[in-house]
């Protein structure tokens, strides 16, 4: 028994602050090796990951496998994006997310206003201001948009453009009307970067559409139609 105390205070001696410091640091090593061999050799786009290997807790909320997707309260919201200048370019689709942003990040009630105009939400208690640009196609004007915004003397701080439905919509899916989008979007890229070299700026892909629950005139717009929209743009931008 005195040996086998003896063995044990030997242990006991080795298990202290400085040792438990050096055991977990090693883990960390280990662990994040571990997933860095992992991201290179299985998961190259890591954003692709997050979309397509996971589960739905429940309808609004998606779980993607080996991390937790954290829900922002409107107060967590406001402290992240506190005296920010939030612009955001587009279509009806973009004017969407800009009412979810005010929302997220106003305490006052957000009322939806006139549709295919310019938007604005500012929040004075928090020094939030929000923005939407109206411009449903990608043409010379989102050239011209963004060369302005270069002679801005201050640029919002984040960026959030997107369009292509129109493009699908009033020129009927025709490949001419893929083509010419192509041709406006590599024509906007060189501005578009310009600014981005100064702030954030996003372009947000097309979302999937049911296409069962379209309404006759807005048949055009299929899945594969919106593929074809968001490669080009990855492709270009």
């Amino acid at each position: 028994m005195a040996i086998a105390t003896h063995h044990n205070d030997l242990i006991l001696s080795y298990l202290n602050v400085t040792t438990a410091k050096y055991v977990a640091f090693v883990l960390a090593v280990v662990l994040v090796s571990l997933h860095g061999i992992k991201h290179i050799y299985e998961e190259p786009n890591t954003c692709q990951v997050l979309l397509d290997d996971g589960y739905h807790l429940s309808s609004k909320i998606w779980q993607p496998m080996g991390c937790m997707m954290h829900q922002y309260t409107i107060r967590e919201g406001q402290y992240c994006m506190k005296d920010k200048h939030i612009m955001l370019i587009g279509d009806s689709r973009v004017r969407q997310l800009f009412f979810e942003f005010a929302r997220h990040l106003s305490d006052k009630e957000v009322t939806e206003g006139k549709e295919h105009q310019n938007l604005s939400h500012n929040d004075k208690a928090t020094g939030i201001k929000l923005d939407f640009i109206w411009m449903p196609e990608t043409n010379r004007s989102v050239t011209e948009f963004y060369e302005q915004l270069l002679k801005s003397p201050e640029l919002p701080h984040i960026i959030i453009h997107g369009s292509a439905t129109w493009a699908i919509k009033f020129h009927n899916a025709t490949p001419e009307a893929f083509e010419q989008y192509k041709k406006n979007l590599t024509q906007s890229s060189q501005a578009m970067n310009q600014v981005a070299e100064e702030t954030t700026v996003f372009w947000t892909l097309q979302a999937p559409v049911e296409h069962d629950k379209l309404y006759e005139v807005r048949k055009m717009i299929t899945n594969e139609q919106i593929n074809l929209y968001n490669d080009a743009a990855l492709e270009i931008l």
